[in-house]
């Protein structure tokens, strides 16, 4: 039995911070659409490739630091909206995309 978008009608946050969970990130964590903070870290134990669909989603944190995530960087971090990335304390390998030092500082304010 496969994820749609009707099975998880709004989403704003996952908040697994030291939950001590294991297993796997899924692609269909990209069907939450009205997602802004996904936090999965510390005392996880999560592991596997991180899905490149998630750096699609309109995130504006994303926390997944000490796990045992393999494989490469994303490389599409560069069109990733979130003013906050944590991959920390995994297993990545690659480089980091050279675009994402100039990402700068992606919150705005209403102009007062």
């Amino acid at each position: 039995m496969g994820a749609s978008a009707s099975a998880f009608p709004v989403v704003a946050s996952i908040d697994l911070n030291h939950a001590n969970l294991q297993g796997t990130l899924i692609k269909e964590l990209s069907l939450l659409t009205d997602m802004s903070l996904f936090h999965l870290n510390s005392t996880s134990y999560f592991s596997g490739t991180i899905p490149q669909e998630l750096f699609y989603k309109n995130l504006d944190a994303l926390f997944l630091n000490n796990n045992q995530f393999e494989g490469e960087i994303p490389q599409n971090l560069e069109n990733f909206p979130a003013s906050v990335i944590n991959l920390a304390n995994n297993k990545l390998s690659g480089n980091i995309p050279a675009s994402f030092g100039f990402m700068g500082y992606r919150k705005t304010t209403p102009d007062a």
